[in-house]
């Protein structure tokens, strides 16, 4: 399955004979950071590397945890989820020097009590 997902696509196109749409944007800013990333390592910059603590897998943040908000209207409810979403992110990010552990127990903790307050 594999060698059929690498050969069946054929040839290596140019790109220049594409026709983008709008919605290709990522697309074309992937290919030039890729480019741009490679004439770099030529030049001898090797490419940026996943923040990391030493020992410690590289961190993401996605996590497992449900939160349990109040609905609100519809608008409201827009707004709401937004603001919770900036503020588990701002935690998530600040946290991003604790190690593993301690982060973890951190966050679970910070959003504990986020939960507990109503999210105010």
């Amino acid at each position: 399955a594999d060698a059929e997902a690498v050969e069946g696509m054929g040839p290596i196109s140019e790109h220049k004979g594409e026709n983008l749409m709008p919605t290709d944007r990522g697309v074309s800013v992937y290919r030039r950071k890729l480019r741009r990333l490679i004439r770099d390592l030529q030049d001898g910059t090797p490419p940026p590397q996943p923040q990391q603590l030493e020992g410690q897998p590289v961190r993401t943040y996605g996590q497992d945890t449900v939160l349990k908000a109040p609905m609100r209207n519809s608008e409201e409810d827009r707004k709401f989820i937004k603001h919770i979403g900036r503020e588990v992110m701002e935690l998530q990010f600040g946290a991003e020097t604790m190690d593993l552990e301690a982060r973890d127990a951190h966050i679970i903790s910070k959003l504990k009590e986020m939960e507990a307050a109503g999210f105010q």
